[in-house]
């Protein structure tokens, strides 16, 4: 009976703090959106029109799918650099699945592959007691290789002109643009799986604390993998939105998007120590991120001055992220 007791006890620490931490947290991505939106349209008044702000809410579709993998393994106190490159290789993979498949095959094929590479990278991790930064980077190396090698002497392959997915990026209900649609079903399901669901549970219980998680009979390591393998899902998907809007798969799509994943959650909030993490916070920092770029992109920056404010922004928000854990 002690024992039992001692072990709710450890248990419950995990879970009481996921609750309590993000509230002090979930202020700093949209503060952070307010100052930016202030900041540029003083600087650029074109920024505040309707279309420009509706380009930046179709081009964050992509990164907030991202940022939703990504913020699964930050929960379980992982991160996974490997996304940018799954994304590129899930397309190329579903471009050439297409002509003996089928295009609705071929999207299941890239998604997959998304998850398969995903499941790896949770196994070698969470079973193996590889460190994240190792698999991850490993695993992009091999996956940019594979994407190179399917691709060939051509660089650049693409879907048939009539593709149902490529007309994807350019249709839309209600004016919306469908990959925000989509991205907002993608949104939808990862808030009730991480807050309807006891899954949801064991993840920031073992984010929170993964040796009490333990204590209490949570699945650590399966938990782990199941999170990383739907990281990996997402950039399946994300890929499929990147051939929506280009129409063609290239091996090196997506170079960098892992860090604006990683980014994104930071930036909205998300303790890289693990344990919260939320799909408003992802969403947030997704859309800063666009927002700055478009921001800077209307001013006439370099992408090279894009990059440097980024990263000055990315150490900011770390930065103000360690102020608010030491002091609540």
């Amino acid at each position: 009976m002690t024992l039992q007791l001692s072990k709710k006890r450890v248990g419950a620490a995990p879970l009481t703090a996921q609750w309590r931490r993000p509230k002090a947290r979930e202020l700093t991505g949209p503060f952070a959106c307010v100052v930016l939106v202030l900041i540029m349209s003083v600087i650029s008044p074109g920024f505040l029109s309707f279309n420009n702000f509706a380009n930046i809410f179709s081009q964050s579709s992509i990164l907030f799918v991202l940022a939703l993998g990504q913020m699964l393994v930050i929960i379980t106190r992982g991160f996974d650099i490997s996304v940018g490159a799954v994304a590129a290789l899930s397309s190329v993979v579903a471009v050439q699945a297409v002509a003996p498949f089928g295009e609705e095959n071929a999207i299941i094929f890239g998604v997959g592959t998304g998850l398969i590479v995903g499941a790896i990278n949770g196994y070698l991790i969470a079973c193996q007691g590889l460190q994240p930064i190792i698999v991850t980077l490993g695993t992009t190396l091999i996956v940019r290789g594979l994407a190179t090698a399917l691709v060939g002497d051509a660089e650049v392959i693409s879907l048939p002109s009539d593709s149902f997915l490529q007309s994807l990026g350019y249709s839309g209900l209600l004016h919306i643009p469908s990959l925000i649609w989509i991205a907002s079903g993608a949104g939808l399901l990862i808030w009730a799986v991480t807050k309807r669901l006891p899954f949801g549970r064991w993840l920031y219980m073992v984010g929170g604390n993964p040796e009490a998680a333990n204590l209490v009979g949570v699945p650590v390591r399966s938990s782990s993998v199941i999170a990383y393998s739907l990281c990996g899902g997402l950039a399946g998907l994300a890929g499929m939105f990147l051939l929506a809007r280009s129409g063609s798969a290239v091996a090196i799509e997506g170079a960098g998007m892992e860090l604006q994943a990683i980014a994104a959650c930071v930036i909205g909030g998300i303790a890289l120590s693990g344990g919260t993490g939320s799909v408003w916070q992802a969403l947030i920092g997704a859309v800063f991120i666009q927002a700055l770029l478009n921001g800077l992109n209307l001013l006439g920056s370099s992408p090279f001055v894009s990059e440097m404010v980024l990263g000055v922004v990315l150490v900011s928000a770390g930065a103000l992220d360690y102020i608010v854990r030491k002091f609540h």
